[in-house]
């Protein structure tokens, strides 16, 4: 295991919260096993560009099997398409991909609670050096800025098997090369998304289509993204093409928490640029509001 000195900067919080079973996903429980529920967070606690950022795990781990021992791992995946897993990042030992062991997530049995459940918390220092050290990276051609994602996982030692599938509920940063392919800077995503927000860069519109484009799945539940991708469509700042734009790289799970109960600016709206008078701009609208159907 891997120990890094610890970032110190400015805190900003960005949540993640899943609250699963593990059968929705299809996995079934290994005979003889029982896999437990999870409530899981994942956030950026500290943004630090250009070094990194500081991201912490916390997951509840309810009715676990008796006597088993859990450990968090995380992985680092790249996202290259929406609705694919992209590669994991790897390294000298593992170069096409591994999965690590949370340093500081020992202990767990000192954290349980008076039901047999208990709580596993970490914290991970995201730094440029450490992802210099990576392998497995795709061939991003001219593509100066890639976003990853930092996964969060629950391991049983007892039984080896994880108790989580890919891609759950991670943290995004976003991580800019240089010319010849070396990691250059390194900070959150939804904190770049919420500052562009802010302050429109014509220059950085691509960027921010390309890269939202590629985002893979995530609960939006207390995200950043949702209230950033609103500030930008009720703003002036947008031309009608980028308005069109910025909704054909939207996906209906950063808007249907709102329309199921929850209140959504995002949601609100959408509902309001669906009465434009514009075909396409009704279309997407639809497709946002609707779930894609």
């Amino acid at each position: 295991m891997k120990t890094e000195r610890a970032l110190a900067c400015s805190g900003h919080v960005i949540l993640g919260l899943l609250i699963l079973p593990m059968t929705v996903f299809g996995q079934s429980p290994p005979a003889g096993e029982h896999l437990p529920e999870l409530t899981i967070e994942c956030e950026v606690e500290r943004d630090c560009p250009p070094m990194g950022a500081v991201v912490t795990i916390g997951i509840h781990v309810a009715q676990p099997s008796k006597g088993h021992l859990y450990v968090l791992r995380y992985e680092v995946r790249v996202q290259e398409q929406a609705g694919v897993l992209g590669p994991l990042l790897g390294d000298a030992s593992f170069p096409k991909g591994v999965s690590y062991d949370v340093d500081n997530s020992e202990g767990k049995e000192l954290a349980r609670d008076g039901s047999g459940n208990f709580n596993l918390k970490a914290t991970i220092d995201m730094t440029r050096e450490k992802l210099r050290g990576m392998t497995n990276w795709p061939d991003m051609g001219q593509q100066r800025k890639v976003v990853v994602a930092i996964e969060p996982h629950v391991y049983d030692k007892t039984a080896s098997l994880y108790v989580t599938p890919p891609s759950l509920s991670p943290a995004f940063l976003l991580v800019t090369m240089d010319e010849s392919g070396k990691v250059k800077s390194l900070q959150s995503y939804e904190d770049w998304v919420w500052n562009f927000s802010l302050q429109f860069k014509r220059v950085d519109f691509p960027i921010l289509i390309d890269t939202l484009s590629r985002l893979g799945d995530f609960d939006p539940v207390g995200r950043q993204l949702p209230r950033a991708l609103a500030r930008m469509l009720e703003g002036d700042d947008l031309k009608p093409e980028d308005h069109l734009a910025l909704l054909r790289a939207m996906r209906p799970e950063w808007v249907l928490h709102g329309k199921l109960g929850l209140e959504s600016g995002l949601a609100q709206l959408l509902e309001e640029l669906g009465a434009v008078d514009d075909a396409e701009t009704q279309k997407e609208v639809k497709r946002l509001l609707s779930g894609g159907d």
